[in-house]
């Protein structure tokens, strides 16, 4: 805005010295022009300009130098083309549009602007267009009545107030004030320690904070969690999490042999072969707690499909959701169905080469990383929320360790002996692939950590669950735990403790960042003997565009994974601000609105302060005038009194007619006595004599002057009231 204001400035004097500001504004058109050439076309002869501008900044890396060439040219362009071709009354209009300019950089850099912000730009615009209406200068426009002006002033922003109270804003969302894409090049190198494993835990923080860079593009249905990397013991003398090799690194699986094991791990199928063991053996029902789930209606657990690009991102791991079941190279995309479901078109699909599957459920290249060059993998997976939901609430994972492998046995050997299908009985032995391979997960890590976790951990562990029986209810009431407002936890990515302990941020500090929530939760839960791997990937934006989500470096993120009994590994989040807790609502699947009002207070006391100054400037300025121009002219001799009157009252006659400077004082008697009804009499004479005869004004000239200017102002007065 203030850039704008500065170029009418420029302007009017360009107008008033039409040769060197002719040769100014050439010079200056030359100078811009070249800065947006060198900032838009850049060395792709502007393609990645006209791409980014064209879709919003999503499918294109954001580059500083593209927001650069908007201020360049953007400001300038419309500030010159706006003045010479519209009258100053429209000209806030344009102030207006132009102060959105940081709101649009904001959308184009996927950074939220605060809304403070937002209040103040449009409190400042009414601010100037109050003044810029009741001042026109010499354009002749006609200005509206003070009246008028505050009347319109006090709406807009009693409207603003009324807009920013009672709108519903979500209560998890993340606010961001600072554009934090104008002041970070984007071709920055990331280094080969992000693109591979990292030794310790930590990456989720330390790569939120580096840059806002566009890593992959996902085309699915849901908003979903990658998974990077799992880590599998916790050093509580350094305060991070360290992995086994053998379980998180080195892979057990290749891609086709996992593809036919995980796809075995079919809850809908899970729970057909219950029912037919049930029906076969009706006491096993009772026996496990599966009466429930095998007369509840079959539970839909379908294979949904994602179409992950890397933008120009090389790595060794290949990010996946925690119940993936394939990665595919792939040139396809998605396009939905009449019904709203996703679909492949174009596939041409074909396993990953070298590439292989951990017992952590990493999928990572076994040589090179994935291309640079905009690599398409196409992943099916299986949704968790609604699956956890129905089979806890069913009572099927209300078992322990030893209670599930017993489950599953009895359960696969009913089978075997009613001769059952094939599929039921496959499906039944995957799962009990997967909790021995959980048990053996468990077994590895327990005597480690157990031992080392501080009994205060253990303590207030034991009091969050005392109501709990089984896994999954005390998982759930660890999360719970962490987002009750009364506990006093505070998301904070840029906070840093005196004291980087767990037991700080558990007791101390409650403030962190993703790291801190997911890490307190993984040894709250290990201490009860709950089965926790501690993960860190990625969490995509909370906006899509087109059925399209996107994940930058700035989204890295830190989560636990719980194994259920008979269930298998399920996502647990106990950061507060997160997509993941806005999906599983306690209630509903609904967002939390809430009313922000110390913003709404803020805008009060901004708003009064602005229109106590604006009413200050209509009301109290013309009088402040009057009064020191009646001082000025008490101060100087008769003749230059005299003179500094008539010229007063030729300025007020410019609003009946803009050339009054060129009338004679009998003419512009003539003038004002047209228009205000009072006759300026003698006074036009004695000017006269003053200014073209060999009279010399006295005394008696200079208060006659001024009586006359007084009277005139009264009349001007009087008709206005009868308005």
């Amino acid at each position: 805005m203030g850039i704008n204001i500065a170029m009418f400035a420029f302007c009017g004097f360009i107008n008033r010295h039409r040769v060197i500001g002719g040769v100014l504004i050439t010079v200056l058109i030359f100078i811009l022009l070249i800065a947006f050439l060198r900032l838009a076309i850049g060395r792709d002869l502007g393609s990645g300009f006209s791409s980014w501008f064209l879709t919003a900044g999503e499918r294109q890396e954001v580059q500083t130098e593209y927001l650069l060439a908007i201020l360049v040219s953007f400001p300038f362009f419309f500030a010159v083309v706006v003045y010479y071709f519209t009258q100053i009354l429209y000209r806030m209009s344009f102030l207006t549009l132009v102060s959105l300019v940081p709101c649009v950089i904001s959308v184009k850099a996927i950074a939220g602007i605060d809304t403070f912000i937002v209040a103040i730009i449009a409190i400042l615009n009414v601010s100037i267009l109050i003044y810029q209406l009741q001042y026109s200068g010499n354009t002749g426009v006609r200005t509206s009545s003070v009246k008028a002006v505050t009347f319109s002033g006090a709406v807009f922003v009693f409207l603003l107030l009324i807009i920013s109270a009672f709108i519903p804003k979500d209560s998890n969302t993340i606010y961001y004030s600072v554009f934090e894409m104008l002041f970070m090049d984007s071709t920055i190198s990331l280094g080969s320690d992000f693109s591979g494993f990292a030794d310790v835990s930590g990456n989720a923080d330390m790569y939120r904070n580096f840059q806002n860079r566009l890593m992959y593009t996902v085309e699915s249905e849901d908003p979903l969690y990658f998974k990077r990397q799992t880590f599998d013991f916790y050093d509580f003398d350094n305060n991070y999490w360290t992995y086994d090799e053998s379980s998180s690194l080195e892979p057990a699986y290749e891609l086709d042999e996992y593809e036919d094991y995980a796809r075995k791990l079919n809850f809908t199928t899970l729970q057909a072969a219950y029912t037919a063991a049930c029906d076969a053996d009706p006491p096993l029902a009772e026996k496990y707690g599966l009466t429930s789930l095998t007369e509840f209606r079959e539970i839909s657990d379908t294979e949904k499909t994602a179409v992950i690009t890397a933008q120009n991102f090389s790595a060794r791991y290949i990010p996946v959701t925690s119940r993936a079941v394939s990665v595919y190279s792939s040139n396809s995309s998605l396009v939905r169905d009449e019904s709203g479901a996703y679909a492949i078109v174009n596939s041409g699909l074909e396993h990953i080469g070298s590439a292989g599957v951990t017992n952590s459920g990493i999928f990572r290249m076994l040589n090179d990383g994935m291309t640079k060059s905009n690599m398409v993998y196409h992943m099916t997976y299986r949704s968790e929320i609604d699956i956890l939901g129905y089979w806890t609430e069913l009572g099927a994972a209300n078992l322990t360790d030893e209670e599930a492998s017993q489950m599953l046995e009895d359960v696969h050997a009913v089978l075997i002996d009613e001769n059952a299908d094939s599929t039921l009985i496959e499906t039944v032995e995957a799962f009990i692939i997967q909790h021995d391979n959980a048990l053996d997960y468990k077994e590895m890590w327990i005597d480690s950590d157990c031992d080392n976790i501080p009994a205060e951990i253990t303590a207030l562990a034991a009091e969050i669950t005392a109501d709990c029986t089984y896994d999954w209810e005390k998982a759930n009431a660890i999360v719970l735990y962490f987002r009750d407002t009364d506990n006093g936890y505070i998301y904070n990515i840029d906070y840093i403790p005196p004291d980087d302990s767990i037991e700080y941020f558990l007791f101390e500090s409650k403030t962190g960042s993703c790291s801190e929530f997911a890490t307190a939760f993984s040894l709250l839960a290990r201490s009860l003997g709950l089965n926790v791997r501690y993960c860190e990937g990625y969490s995509p934006d909370s906006s899509m565009t087109d059925g399209t989500y996107y994940i930058r470096d700035s989204g890295s993120h830190a989560y636990p994974e719980v194994y259920i009994q008979g269930m298998g590994w399920f996502v647990y989040e106990p950061t507060i601000a997160s997509v993941y807790n806005s999906n599983i609502s306690s209630d509903d699947t609904t967002f939390e609105f809430t009313v922000d009002y110390s913003l709404v207070t803020a805008i009060c006391i901004i708003a009064a302060a602005m229109l106590i100054a604006a009413l200050i400037l209509i009301y109290l300025s013309p009088i402040i005038y009057e009064k020191i121009f009646l001082h000025r002219v008490n101060r100087s001799d008769n003749e230059k009194a005299v003179t500094l009157v008539y010229n007063r009252i030729v300025d007020i006659s410019k609003r009946y007619n803009k050339n009054a400077n060129a009338l004679t004082p009998y003419e512009l008697s003539l003038l004002n006595l047209e228009r205000t009804g009072y006759d300026m009499g003698e006074f036009v004479f004695t000017a006269e004599d003053i200014f073209y005869g060999d009279r010399n004004a006295d005394q008696n000239d200079k208060q006659f002057a001024v009586d006359t200017y007084n009277s005139l102002r009264e009349r001007i007065k009087q008709l206005k009231r009868k308005r």
